[in-house]
């Protein structure tokens, strides 16, 4: 087990003074698969007083001090410990009425949702594993900490952090588990929608997506009904509209604008336009971000480019601007993959090559990379007002159609050629 150096200091710090700690939950994990953890948690029988005591001489977050965490900044990094719980009653398939420090490590694993997310590890006693997650782990195999429908009806956030974990991890949900997940999902109605959202990004981010998030296709009607629908949308070649936007979806690459705009491209199966409007409603209702939801919707209501030469590419990029015209490419490639067509896929991988190299030779895609200007024109005698601007969009056309270059020499005699001629449209 390679555990950081600065989390080693605070769990020999712990145990220096008298107390119990460990490492648990999505890291110890997330180790024994052989991936790096994006940050390590600290379980222990200490107080938070004692925590704070016992860290006096560093940087401490106290914002979740009432659900016994604190973080210690060391090496520029936020570790939070967290006093050893045990939870009573839950009232709203959210949150539990009270939490009760222990002093047990196994009282606060029981609390956990899945076995695999309830181990223990510490450099001076090992691994503690009672739920057998090691070895769930193991055969790949997702099963929650005792009863699921017990453990669904306390907190029904853990029903779409199951369906994460299958998508993300390849883990099998086990028979009573993925029962319990669909029997359960009417609850997920109790969940804050942002916290959904979250859960449904990092699904669709996984490897197994399509697979786990059709199979789980009820758990998202209670979520996105728009796509349960889609499900019965059947092309009598190649299935469920549902399945080829998963699929898309997931590979379609980062970021996560680009997912959901393949997981929405035909959610309205009338047209374009009309998924564009569905899609921009569906993300309102999650609540996304504005930038998110604004670039996933253009990008579902752009058809699809006709001209995939270097000078239709360039009119892309300026039109849509570099980033999403990338992002329409890299969609249609998805789409025509999901859909089974590998020599139109192929065609969209040439067009995303291409724009790679005309982002690194930097080609003029915008108004502002050309290299003249409007005080350059006006200089050659075109009085300022809409001629002017004619004059500087015509330019710009034709630096994009690779009739003229883009260099202030040229610029200037092809303008010049035009203003002589009165050839300005």
């Amino acid at each position: 087990m390679f555990i950081p150096d600065y989390t080693s200091a605070i769990l020999r710090r712990l145990e220096d003074a008298g107390y119990e700690a460990y490492i648990v939950g999505g890291c110890l994990r997330d180790m024994m698969l052989g991936l790096t953890p994006k940050d390590y948690d600290i379980a222990t029988n200490a107080r938070p007083s004692e925590v704070l005591a016992l860290f006096a001489g560093y940087k401490t977050i106290t914002a979740g001090i009432k659900h016994g965490t604190v973080g210690v900044v060391t090496g520029g990094t936020v570790t939070e410990i967290t006093t050893f719980r045990s939870d009573g009653e839950y009232a709203d398939h959210r949150h539990p009425v009270s939490v009760e420090y222990s002093d047990r490590i196994e009282d606060d694993l029981s609390r956990r949702d899945f076995t695999v997310n309830a181990m223990a590890y510490s450099p001076k006693r090992g691994i503690v594993d009672p739920f057998g997650g090691a070895e769930d782990l193991k055969n790949g195999i997702l099963r929650t900490v005792g009863d699921p429908a017990a453990r669904f009806s306390e907190d029904a956030l853990r029903i779409l952090r199951g369906v994460r974990f299958a998508s993300v991890y390849g883990l099998e949900p086990e028979p009573a588990t993925a029962r319990a997940m669909l029997e359960c999902a009417c609850l997920l109605s109790a969940v804050a929608v942002e916290r959904i959202s979250a859960e449904l990004f990092g699904t669709l981010a996984g490897p197994y997506a399509e697979k786990y998030l059709h199979r789980f296709k009820g758990v998202l009607a209670v979520v996105l009904p728009e796509l349960a629908e889609m499900a019965s949308r059947q092309d009598p070649v190649r299935g469920d509209m549902l399945k080829r936007a998963l699929y898309a979806a997931s590979v379609v690459g980062d970021p996560v604008w680009l997912r959901l705009a393949a997981l929405l491209e035909h959610v309205d199966g009338r047209g374009r336009k009309e998924s564009a409007e569905l899609a921009g409603e569906i993300l309102r209702r999650l609540r996304v971000d504005r930038h998110t939801r604004e670039n996933a919707t253009k990008i579902v209501g752009e058809p699809e480019p006709d001209d995939l030469s270097r000078a239709g590419i360039r009119r892309l990029m300026a039109k849509l601007m570099p980033t999403l015209a990338v992002g329409r490419l890299k969609l249609c490639r998805a789409s025509a993959e999901a859909a089974g067509e590998p020599e139109k896929a192929d065609r969209y991988a040439r067009a995303l090559e291409i724009a790679d190299d005309i982002l690194l030779s930097g080609d003029c895609v915008s108004l502002s990379m050309l290299e003249i200007s409007g005080d350059d024109l006006i200089s050659l005698g075109v009085p300022p007002g809409k001629k002017l601007g004619k004059l500087l969009m015509q330019l710009f056309e034709e630096v994009l159609e690779g009739k003229t270059e883009n260099t202030r020499h040229a610029l200037a005699a092809r303008a010049s050629d035009l203003i002589a001629k009165d050839n300005i449209s």
